[in-house]
């Protein structure tokens, strides 16, 4: 009788491990099945996201703006190496970066916007 039940738990206990893997196996294939909609839903956000493009262009550093000086018709390829060029003729430090703004404020007429063409360094305009 004992070599019996024996070979019923042993049954037992083979039939309880195999449920287990079964419900591991479900468990498994749940949880891939979640994965690759997670998945899907990313790739979904992705193209969302970037279909709205870029939320901070635009916004922070403004590029430069290259400007004219109509007394020596140069362009300049920012109002700062503008005002850091001019500044000497009206006394003021050509090393200060911020020299533009007390330019314009003693000549507000010398310059103006310049057609935006990759000008770098001052050019003569024909």
């Amino acid at each position: 009788m004992s070599n019996k039940n024996s070979s019923q738990e042993k049954l037992t206990a083979t039939q309880m491990l195999e449920a287990q893997v079964n419900t591991l196996a479900q468990t498994v294939n749940t949880l891939t099945d979640a994965n690759l909609e997670l998945a899907a839903k990313v790739e979904d956000l992705e193209k969302r996201l970037k279909s709205l493009g870029n939320p901070r262009k635009g916004r922070g550093r403004s590029s430069a703006q290259p400007v004219r000086d109509k007394v020596t018709n140069l362009i300049y390829g920012s109002k700062a190496k503008a005002g850091m060029a001019v500044a000497s003729e009206y006394g003021l430090d050509p090393e200060n970066s911020w020299v533009w703004y007390e330019v314009i404020r003693k000549d507000p007429a010398r310059f103006e916007p310049a057609p935006v063409d990759g000008a770098k360094e001052p050019q003569k305009v024909a």
